[in-house]
């Protein structure tokens, strides 16, 4: 775990490494490349910081963000850089105050008509409960240091006009100052194939090899198989039949291994600049080697509609996904969850932002824990001058559970000014 300690160090070295090669071969630095900076000042309000169940400590928060990013894109090549340098304050716990970093690099390069390759890197440090990464529901009690860093690289080999071969291999970790939770590596390759023997009928195959190490558990290990069927009636339209194995094995002698069939149909649809509708719905059955196996329903579900100055977006999803790599642990979870947002814009230079979700989440390791939360957030904004503008938050996310020792409130209100310019 030595080497993710050293994630802000990897990063920064590619990123800079990556950037000179960049300025040294192209002739015309300034004509290609674009560089923004900007700052976002938020003082906010948060009724529980360490998101505890009972004995909630309120506090105000000063956020000062510094953000630079760099791109460039042309026909055969793009390249995306952005960095944030963040101060937390508190007013009343000054022992929380921390200095945050996070940054992202992606390479995309086209080494000729059919290959290309590509090169990413995302990292940051916080000490935020609740994490960056959207995909990561788990929630860390307390306010001590951690690190992701993500790095992922491969490339994709055209054949036909719509044919394609994607290869790639990821490497991911996580180091965590707080003892109790348990530094990380997951690595592995995976490989896709897309193979349409007309306009109107493909196939898609997959494979993905994932390892996990820590420092106390025994590694784990997921591979994914998957197949799939599309069919193309139309251009706005598309069915697709998917069928995937997941086979979880552990060598820890005590950990149960198991394998996960899911089937699903869906199709995506393009109803105009009004509409879009995509969705599909299937099932799973856990089979564990031993014990008795069960089933449930999978879907994914979204449905947008475009007003003149307004956007509403319902979306759904439900099935089973895999947390092995986060603060708490979770292992196999089955979950169900559906988001209701849209936006509004009041005038030209004004307008506001608003969402209400729902989730459900139960683990089917060790004790079985359920976990509920419900997040509403409703925010105006204003564009005070065409680089500066001023925005409010105010969110409301409660999370009950069968382990009380996961449950918690949360109230926040956010005031922002953000300023951003481009240089060239």
């Amino acid at each position: 775990m030595a080497l993710a300690g050293n994630g802000w160090i990897l990063f920064s070295s590619l990123l800079m490494c990556s950037i000179l090669f960049e300025f040294l071969t192209i002739g015309n630095c300034k004509a290609d490349w674009h560089l923004t900076a900007g700052t976002d000042l938020e003082q906010s309000y948060d009724s529980n910081i360490y998101l505890r169940p009972n004995h909630e400590t309120s506090d105000f928060e000063t956020d000062l963000a510094l953000d630079l990013g760099l791109n460039n894109e042309s026909i055969h090549k793009s390249v995306e850089a952005h960095y944030t340098f963040t101060s937390v304050t508190f007013k009343n716990h000054p022992n929380n105050n921390y200095i945050g970093h996070s940054g992202e690099f992606r390479l995309d390069q086209r080494l000729s008509r059919t290959i290309s390759w590509f090169l990413s890197e995302h990292y940051y440090k916080s000490q935020e409960p609740i994490e960056q990464n959207p995909t990561i529901t788990a929630v860390r009690q307390g306010r001590n240091e951690y690190s992701r860093n993500t790095a992922e690289a491969g490339f994709s080999i055209a054949f036909g006009r719509l044919n394609s071969l994607a290869v790639s291999y990821m490497d991911a970790r996580l180091q965590n100052k707080d003892p109790r939770i348990e530094d990380d590596q997951e690595y592995g390759p995976q490989a896709s194939l897309d193979y349409w023997f007309n306009e109107h009928q493909g196939i898609t195959l997959g494979y993905s090899w994932e390892r996990t190490e820590y420092e106390r558990v025994a590694p784990r290990r997921i591979e994914s198989v998957t197949a799939g069927y599309q069919w193309r009636p139309s251009p706005h339209r598309r069915v697709h039949l998917d069928y995937t194995l997941d086979m979880f094995s552990s060598e820890d002698p005590d950990e149960m291994d198991y394998n996960v069939h899911s089937l699903s149909v869906g199709f995506d649809q393009y109803v105009g600049p009004v509409w879009s509708v995509a969705g599909d719905i299937g099932a799973y059955y856990h089979d564990p080697y031993k014990g008795n196996s069960d089933n449930g329903i999978s879907y994914t579900a979204s449905i947008s509609r475009h007003f003149q100055h307004a956007t509403i977006t319902l979306t759904g999803n439900g099935g089973v996904r895999y947390e092995y790599t986060d603060a708490e642990d979770r292992g196999l979870l089955k979950y169900r969850g559906v988001t209701l947002s849209g936006s509004h814009a009041l005038s030209q230079r004004s307008g506001f932002h608003w969402s209400t979700s729902y989730l459900y989440e139960k683990s089917e390791g060790g004790e079985g824990y359920r976990y509920e939360t419900w997040d509403l957030l409703l925010g105006p904004t204003y564009q005070i001058l065409p680089w500066l503008s001023g925005s409010a938050e105010v969110s409301h996310r409660e999370r009950t559970s069968s382990d009380p020792e996961s449950e918690y409130r949360e109230d926040l209100f956010i005031l922002r000014l953000t300023a951003l310019h481009q240089w060239f």
